[in-house]
């Protein structure tokens, strides 16, 4: 399952990096992990979030009938 998330306005990079970091940690939290995010040209940032479970299981999943063990033995 996917979810998203808002940071408000942070017109300083600085800011909100604190923000988005402090956001992650809390997503982590709820057992979502960060796929994505974006800021937007009004000073927010949005956050796209994958529930753990699931994050876990594509990157152990089958990639058109690869498996993440082999493509890593065929990469070297």
């Amino acid at each position: 399952m996917y979810k998203t998330f808002t940071v408000g306005y942070h017109p300083k990079a600085k800011d909100m990096a604190a923000a988005v970091e402090r956001m992650a940690n809390e997503i982590a939290e709820q057992g979502f992990c960060v796929v994505s995010m974006s800021i937007t040209g009004s000073g927010k940032a949005i956050i796209l979030a994958q529930s753990s479970s699931l994050a876990e299981t594509a990157s152990t999943a089958d990639i058109d009938g690869v498996s993440a063990s082999d493509a890593e033995e065929n990469a070297q």
